[in-house]
């Protein structure tokens, strides 16, 4: 469970920093 959690902790600031860094690139 916990290392489920993490995974989609991972995926969420993953996603969030492509979303962020998108227009810079």
């Amino acid at each position: 469970m916990i290392n489920n959690q993490v995974g989609e902790f991972s995926s969420k600031c993953y996603r969030t920093l492509v979303f962020v860094l998108q227009p810079l690139l």
